[in-house]
């Protein structure tokens, strides 16, 4: 981490963190293809347990790189649908650039 004046090393810290998340955004890569999603996750003060298929997409990138980052929100409004279990936005395929402004 650059910032390491920000870092939190404190177990009880993480865990108020992980328990307050609302929201889990699980980061993979497969060659030179990223993919981020939103995960429904579980956690029992160990380890952090992500909600999948047994195979798809997902499961193809993590066995061709076990490589992973997950990022977590707090304050979001997650909207419960009963008849709809995965009620996500899409997720946008797209290269990109860095521009260096002069």
């Amino acid at each position: 981490m650059r910032r390491t004046d920000r870092e939190i090393h404190s177990r009880e810290t993480i865990d108020q963190i992980i328990a307050a998340a609302g929201v889990c955004r699980l980061g993979l890569s497969n060659r030179d293809q990223p993919y981020i999603v939103p995960v429904s996750f579980g956690y029992d003060g160990k380890a952090i347990y992500f909600h999948t298929a047994t195979e798809g997409r997902k499961i193809d990138y993590m066995t061709a790189n076990p490589r992973v980052c997950f990022e977590m929100e707090q304050d979001v409004r997650v909207i419960r649908n009963e008849e709809l279990a995965c009620k996500w936005g899409p997720i946008f395929f797209q290269r990109d650039r860095v521009w260096h402004d002069p």
